[in-house]
């Protein structure tokens, strides 16, 4: 067993893994867009990517991420699909129509989202990763996370 960089090594038939305790791995499931961060961080920022998992705070940060991501999806979409073109009126006529439209409106909104929070190189700022893991400190063991509590939290500061 070695001890490095905060982790704790087991060697198993020569290779050495990491032993990753449960409070490192991921309280809420990291949904598509954090996971789409990730890829982001381990191809073009290495060095933040292997910094966020020595402090192991690689998860808390990638569920601001997704959570940021996904605010601001509900947020476009609906112009978007207004801009498509896609309508309740053209689903009744024409659904596979109506369904181009969407596709059209999902797309532009992933580019968006692509452009102004998964590659870039501060999506979530220091300042609130360790909010969120002071909030998360403050709940009790197995409590579920809940972003509107969070932000509850971070406002009562």
């Amino acid at each position: 067993m070695i001890v490095r960089n905060n982790l704790t090594l087991t060697a198993i038939d020569g290779e050495n893994y990491p032993e990753f305790k449960a409070e490192m791995r991921p309280s809420i499931p990291i949904g598509k867009w954090g996971r789409r961060h990730a890829f982001y961080l381990r191809h073009f920022q290495p060095e933040k990517y292997d910094k966020l998992v020595r402090a192991t705070t690689l998860f808390d940060y990638l569920e601001l991420v997704d959570h940021k991501a996904n605010q601001r999806f509900d947020q476009l979409i609906g112009p978007a699909m207004d801009s498509a073109g896609a309508t309740k009126e053209l689903k009744r006529k024409d659904r596979s129509k109506w369904l181009e439209k969407e596709e059209e409106a999902y797309e532009t909104v992933t580019d968006m989202l692509f452009d102004e929070i998964l590659f870039t190189k501060a999506p979530v700022t220091q300042k609130r990763l360790k909010q969120y893991i002071q909030y998360k400190e403050t709940l009790s063991p197995g409590t579920k996370i809940n972003m509107e509590d969070f932000e509850r939290f971070v406002n009562q500061e």
